[in-house]
């Protein structure tokens, strides 16, 4: 992995904690994920994606990874959603982040996620 993934955990907990609606019907789903990609030639050019993945409402934290050596970037993000029912659906569709990395060129290859807060 190319980001220290424990620290940036623990404040993507924090921030789904201090986001938590104060009834009890509504609920909080905190998810990291990591996308690398190739074809990025600096970390300032991986950096400047924040806009873009800030503009999706639910991302509420973003970290870049580069390695020049071989060009392999990684982007962490931290996705908050809020449910107002228990079986309510996700918004969230990853699928928006792929199209940020291949509208800039880049090649997309490996999207991983986990939860951490429910």
């Amino acid at each position: 992995m190319l980001i220290g993934a424990g620290t940036f955990a623990q404040s993507a907990t924090l921030a789904a904690q201090s986001k938590t609606h104060p009834v009890s019907a509504v609920r909080t789903n905190c998810t990291i994920y990591h996308y690398s990609f190739i074809g990025a030639s600096s970390l300032a050019e991986v950096d400047s994606l924040s806009t873009e993945m800030y503009q999706i409402p639910e991302v509420t934290q973003f970290k870049a990874s580069f390695k020049s050596g071989n060009k392999h970037a990684e982007i962490m993000l931290v996705v908050v959603e809020k449910f107002p029912y228990r079986e309510s659906p996700g918004t969230f569709d990853a699928v928006r982040l792929k199209t940020i990395i291949l509208n800039h060129g880049y090649q997309p290859l490996d999207l991983t996620s986990y939860c951490v807060d429910r």
